[in-house]
């Protein structure tokens, strides 16, 4: 299962998994698997550092294969990874009405949890890499107060709120932000016990900027 292989296993290997069940769930007539795993793929691609340009030319080929199967829920999920993996690529100059950009905002008032708080992930990823920290810092507290949110997106986004609030500090001093990255730590020191592909190098990035932080320069060179 490539949800629980995400704590152990390469994630390349996990997207290898989900395009081969998008494939199977295709072949079986399936199409509610085939496009959960293909969400999945998009998904994980993105977390795991996939490049944006293939990333952009597949969300395209499932949302019309999503489109021809008149599935309107995974045509939202591919929408909005279409829309954050265009912003991440230009800023967001290639997104354009026909890009169905229209058609995402108006169902918003209709997603389901799960789309919310994916809207919600990927607004906190857009927001960190295009350098709005405290827009960034808004998105990840709204998942973090929701009961609902998955356990693969409360791990990755607690690295983004670790790393994301050196920005903040520089601007502020407050010691409830100072603890952010240090709970961060601890997740993530938990997950690559068991996966240090995944993880290993979040944990020492964050490490590095700690220490950084907290004037010990020496081990954050190291």
């Amino acid at each position: 299962n490539p949800r629980i292989a995400l704590y152990t296993e390469p994630m390349q290997s996990c997207v290898k998994c989900l395009k081969r069940g998008f494939e199977v769930g295709v072949s079986n007539g399936d199409p509610f698997s085939a496009f959960f795993c293909a969400h999945q793929e998009i998904r994980v691609s993105l977390i795991g550092g996939g490049k944006l340009s293939t990333l952009l030319r597949e969300s395209e080929c499932y949302l019309t294969d999503a489109g021809q199967h008149n599935n309107t829920v995974a045509k939202k999920f591919f929408l909005i990874y279409q829309q954050t993996i265009r912003l991440l690529i230009d800023k967001g100059l290639s997104i354009q009405n026909g890009d169905g950009a229209d058609e995402l905002r108006q169902g918003e008032s209709l997603c389901t949890t799960r789309l919310s708080e994916t809207m919600n992930f990927l607004k906190a990823l857009e927001s960190f890499w295009l350098g709005y920290a405290e827009r960034c810092h808004h998105y990840v507290l709204k998942l973090l107060e929701t009961s609902f949110l998955g356990r693969h997106h409360r791990l990755v986004i607690s690295f983004y709120h670790g790393i994301n609030v050196f920005a903040m500090l520089k601007r502020q001093k407050a010691s409830k932000l100072r603890q952010i990255p240090k709970n961060a730590l601890v997740a993530l020191k938990a997950a690559a016990t068991n996966s240090s592909w995944n993880y290993g190098n979040k944990v020492h990035l964050l490490e590095a900027e700690l220490s950084s932080y907290e004037g010990r320069s020496e081990d954050a060179q190291s």
